[in-house]
């Protein structure tokens, strides 16, 4: 009897244990949860952050290029529009890019992002414009209310380097050259 009672006790503490450890999957997910656009019915699609920034300047040609918004951008019901929506440009041309939107049911946390990927690194001293068309849409059917444009300027190339620059660099390959020389002929005595 002892052992049944025992065996009882442990099997409700067990189970009230396992339970508790499911709560946090079974709790519902928090209204305005960005990932669901939970409470993003009605309010504007806009530009949160992008990378880089309006207006930077020095900006590595490597860099990797987003833009973010507060709704989501990326699902598969809005794929095909939001990929035309967005473009790389310099000096009036479009830039041959990628627009990477990622899954939102794979990568959750990037539901909001889009990546430009220049298929050739950028060129060096060189404003660009990313530009994002109106037709923008989020899961929620939201549109952008007007054009976005980013202007970013990369960093000047090593083939701008001053004439001085050079002949520092130039001065000390020389010295280098003269110490390595004496000190191989002092070896040789």
């Amino acid at each position: 009897m002892k052992n049944k009672c025992l065996k009882i006790s442990f099997t409700v503490i067990l189970s009230i244990l396992l339970l508790s450890s499911f709560s946090p999957i079974l709790a519902e997910t928090p209204a305005g949860d960005p990932a669901l656009n939970e409470g993003a019915v009605g309010s504007p699609l806009t530009l949160t952050s992008s990378v880089p920034q309006d207006g930077a300047t020095n900006v590595q040609p490597f860099t990797e290029i987003s833009v973010s918004f507060n709704q989501n951008v990326v699902n598969t019901a809005v794929r095909a529009t939001n990929e035309k929506a967005v473009s790389l440009w310099s000096k009036g041309k479009q830039v041959d890019a990628d627009i990477v939107l990622s899954d939102d049911l794979i990568d959750p946390e990037d539901w909001g992002t889009i990546r430009i990927n220049p298929k050739n690194n950028l060129k060096s001293n060189q404003e660009y414009i990313i530009k994002v068309d109106k037709i923008l849409t989020s899961t929620t059917g939201e549109h952008l209310q007007a054009p976005v444009e980013i202007h970013f300027t990369t960093v000047k190339s090593a083939s701008s380097i001053t004439g001085t620059s050079i002949a520092v660099v130039a001065a000390i390959v020389i010295i280098a050259a003269i110490i390595i020389g004496i000190l191989y002929k002092r070896r040789k005595r």
